[in-house]
């Protein structure tokens, strides 16, 4: 039986930080791309909440007028001004790491960086152990 190591998240904005943060950490993304991945995975989170239905998600957060909602929360929660030009080169990088996926002629998130409350990992090394046993590194 897989081990579970449980993490408790006092909020629903943490859990889908921390989810977030974990599940990116595959894609090497830069403090402020994973920030305003957070702002957009959280939208969706919302949406999907209120039974929004999936296309309409996905339209109402990555379309034009949605990327520019996002980058004004982004300003305003950060402080720090982004021009649209710069906001979607990040939005380009996002993609270029395939935090945001094209489906079925729309963008959307990876699959997997939708929030889970239980996950499972299954790791597949392909270096066998063997060449470390009997040193001391």
């Amino acid at each position: 039986m897989p081990k579970v190591l449980p993490a408790n998240m006092p909020t629903q904005k943490m859990f889908v930080k921390n989810y977030v943060a974990l599940m990116s950490g595959l894609l090497r993304l830069t403090d402020t791309e994973l920030g305003i991945l957070n702002l957009i995975v959280w939208r969706l989170y919302i949406m999907k909440a209120k039974k929004v239905g999936k296309l309409a998600r996905r339209i109402a957060v990555l379309s034009p007028e949605g990327r520019g909602e996002i980058r004004e929360q982004w300003e305003k929660e950060t402080k720090r001004a982004m021009s649209v030009h710069n906001f979607n080169n990040y939005i380009k990088s996002l993609k270029d790491k395939q935090a945001i996926v094209s489906v079925e002629g729309s963008y959307d998130i990876n699959p997997y960086l939708y929030p889970e409350e239980q996950i499972t990992f299954k790791y597949t090394v392909y270096e066998k152990l063997d060449k470390y046993l009997g040193h001391d590194s």
